[in-house]
C-alpha cells in the first residue's frame, strides 16, 4: 500500500524529469518520451531514474563506509546516531530497520542519516546479506534483545 503510493510518485516525478530533458532541449512536449528512457547506446538521451537520484545509494554506503573505517570521532558520532535511529524506530538492528521502511515511505524515512539509508536500500532491494555484514561491524549498538517492536508488529502494521 505504502510502496503502490511510493512507485505512483516515482512515476510523476519521471515524467517530470523527461519534460526538463524536452525543455533543455528544445524539443516540443508532444515528442514520444521514449527517446529520453534509452540508454544512449541505443541512441537515446538515457534521463536518470528519479530513484538513483533521490537515494543514490552508492554514495550513502561509501560514506557509511569512509566513517566506520577508523576508530576516531566520525565513527563514534555514526554509531551514536544509529543508536538513536534503531532507538527511534523501536529496532534491534540495522537489517530490522531496513525491513521496517517496508511500511514508510520518504516523507518520514528521510529524518536522519540512518533511516534514509535504510530506506534507500529497501527501495533498490539491495541483498540483505550487506546489512547483515554491517550488523556484524555495529554489533556494539544493538539493541540487546531477540525479537523488536517493530518486527512483532509489522505484520499488524501492514
Amino acid at each position: 500500500m505504502v510502496e503502490d503510493s511510493t512507485q505512483i510518485e516515482l512515476e510523476g516525478l519521471q515524467k517530470i524529469l523527461v519534460q526538463a530533458y524536452k525543455n533543455a532541449w528544445h524539443v516540443p512536449w508532444s515528442t514520444a518520451n521514449s527517446l529520453y528512457k534509452f540508454p544512449t547506446a541505443e541512441g537515446g538521451h538515457e534521463c536518470p531514474l528519479p530513484s538513483g537520484v533521490l537515494t543514490q545509494v552508492l554514495a550513502l554506503l561509501q560514506h557509511v563506509d569512509q566513517c566506520m573505517r577508523h576508530e576516531d570521532v566520525a565513527k563514534t558520532i555514526m554509531l551514536a546516531q544509529l543508536a538513536r535511529t534503531l532507538e527511534e524506530w523501536h529496532c534491534n538492528s540495522f537489517t530490522d530497520l531496513i525491513d521496517e521502511m517496508e511500511l514508510w515511505d520518504w516523507n518520514v524515512a528521510n529524518t536522519d542519516f540512518w533511516s534514509r539509508l535504510a530506506k534507500s536500500l529497501h527501495s533498490q532491494k539491495v541483498p540483505v546479506t550487506w546489512a547483515k555484514k554491517m550488523d556484524i561491524k555495529l554489533a556494539s549498538v544493538l539493541v540487546p534483545g531477540n525479537v523488536s517492536w517493530a518486527t512483532a508488529t509489522r505484520s499488524i502494521r501492514k
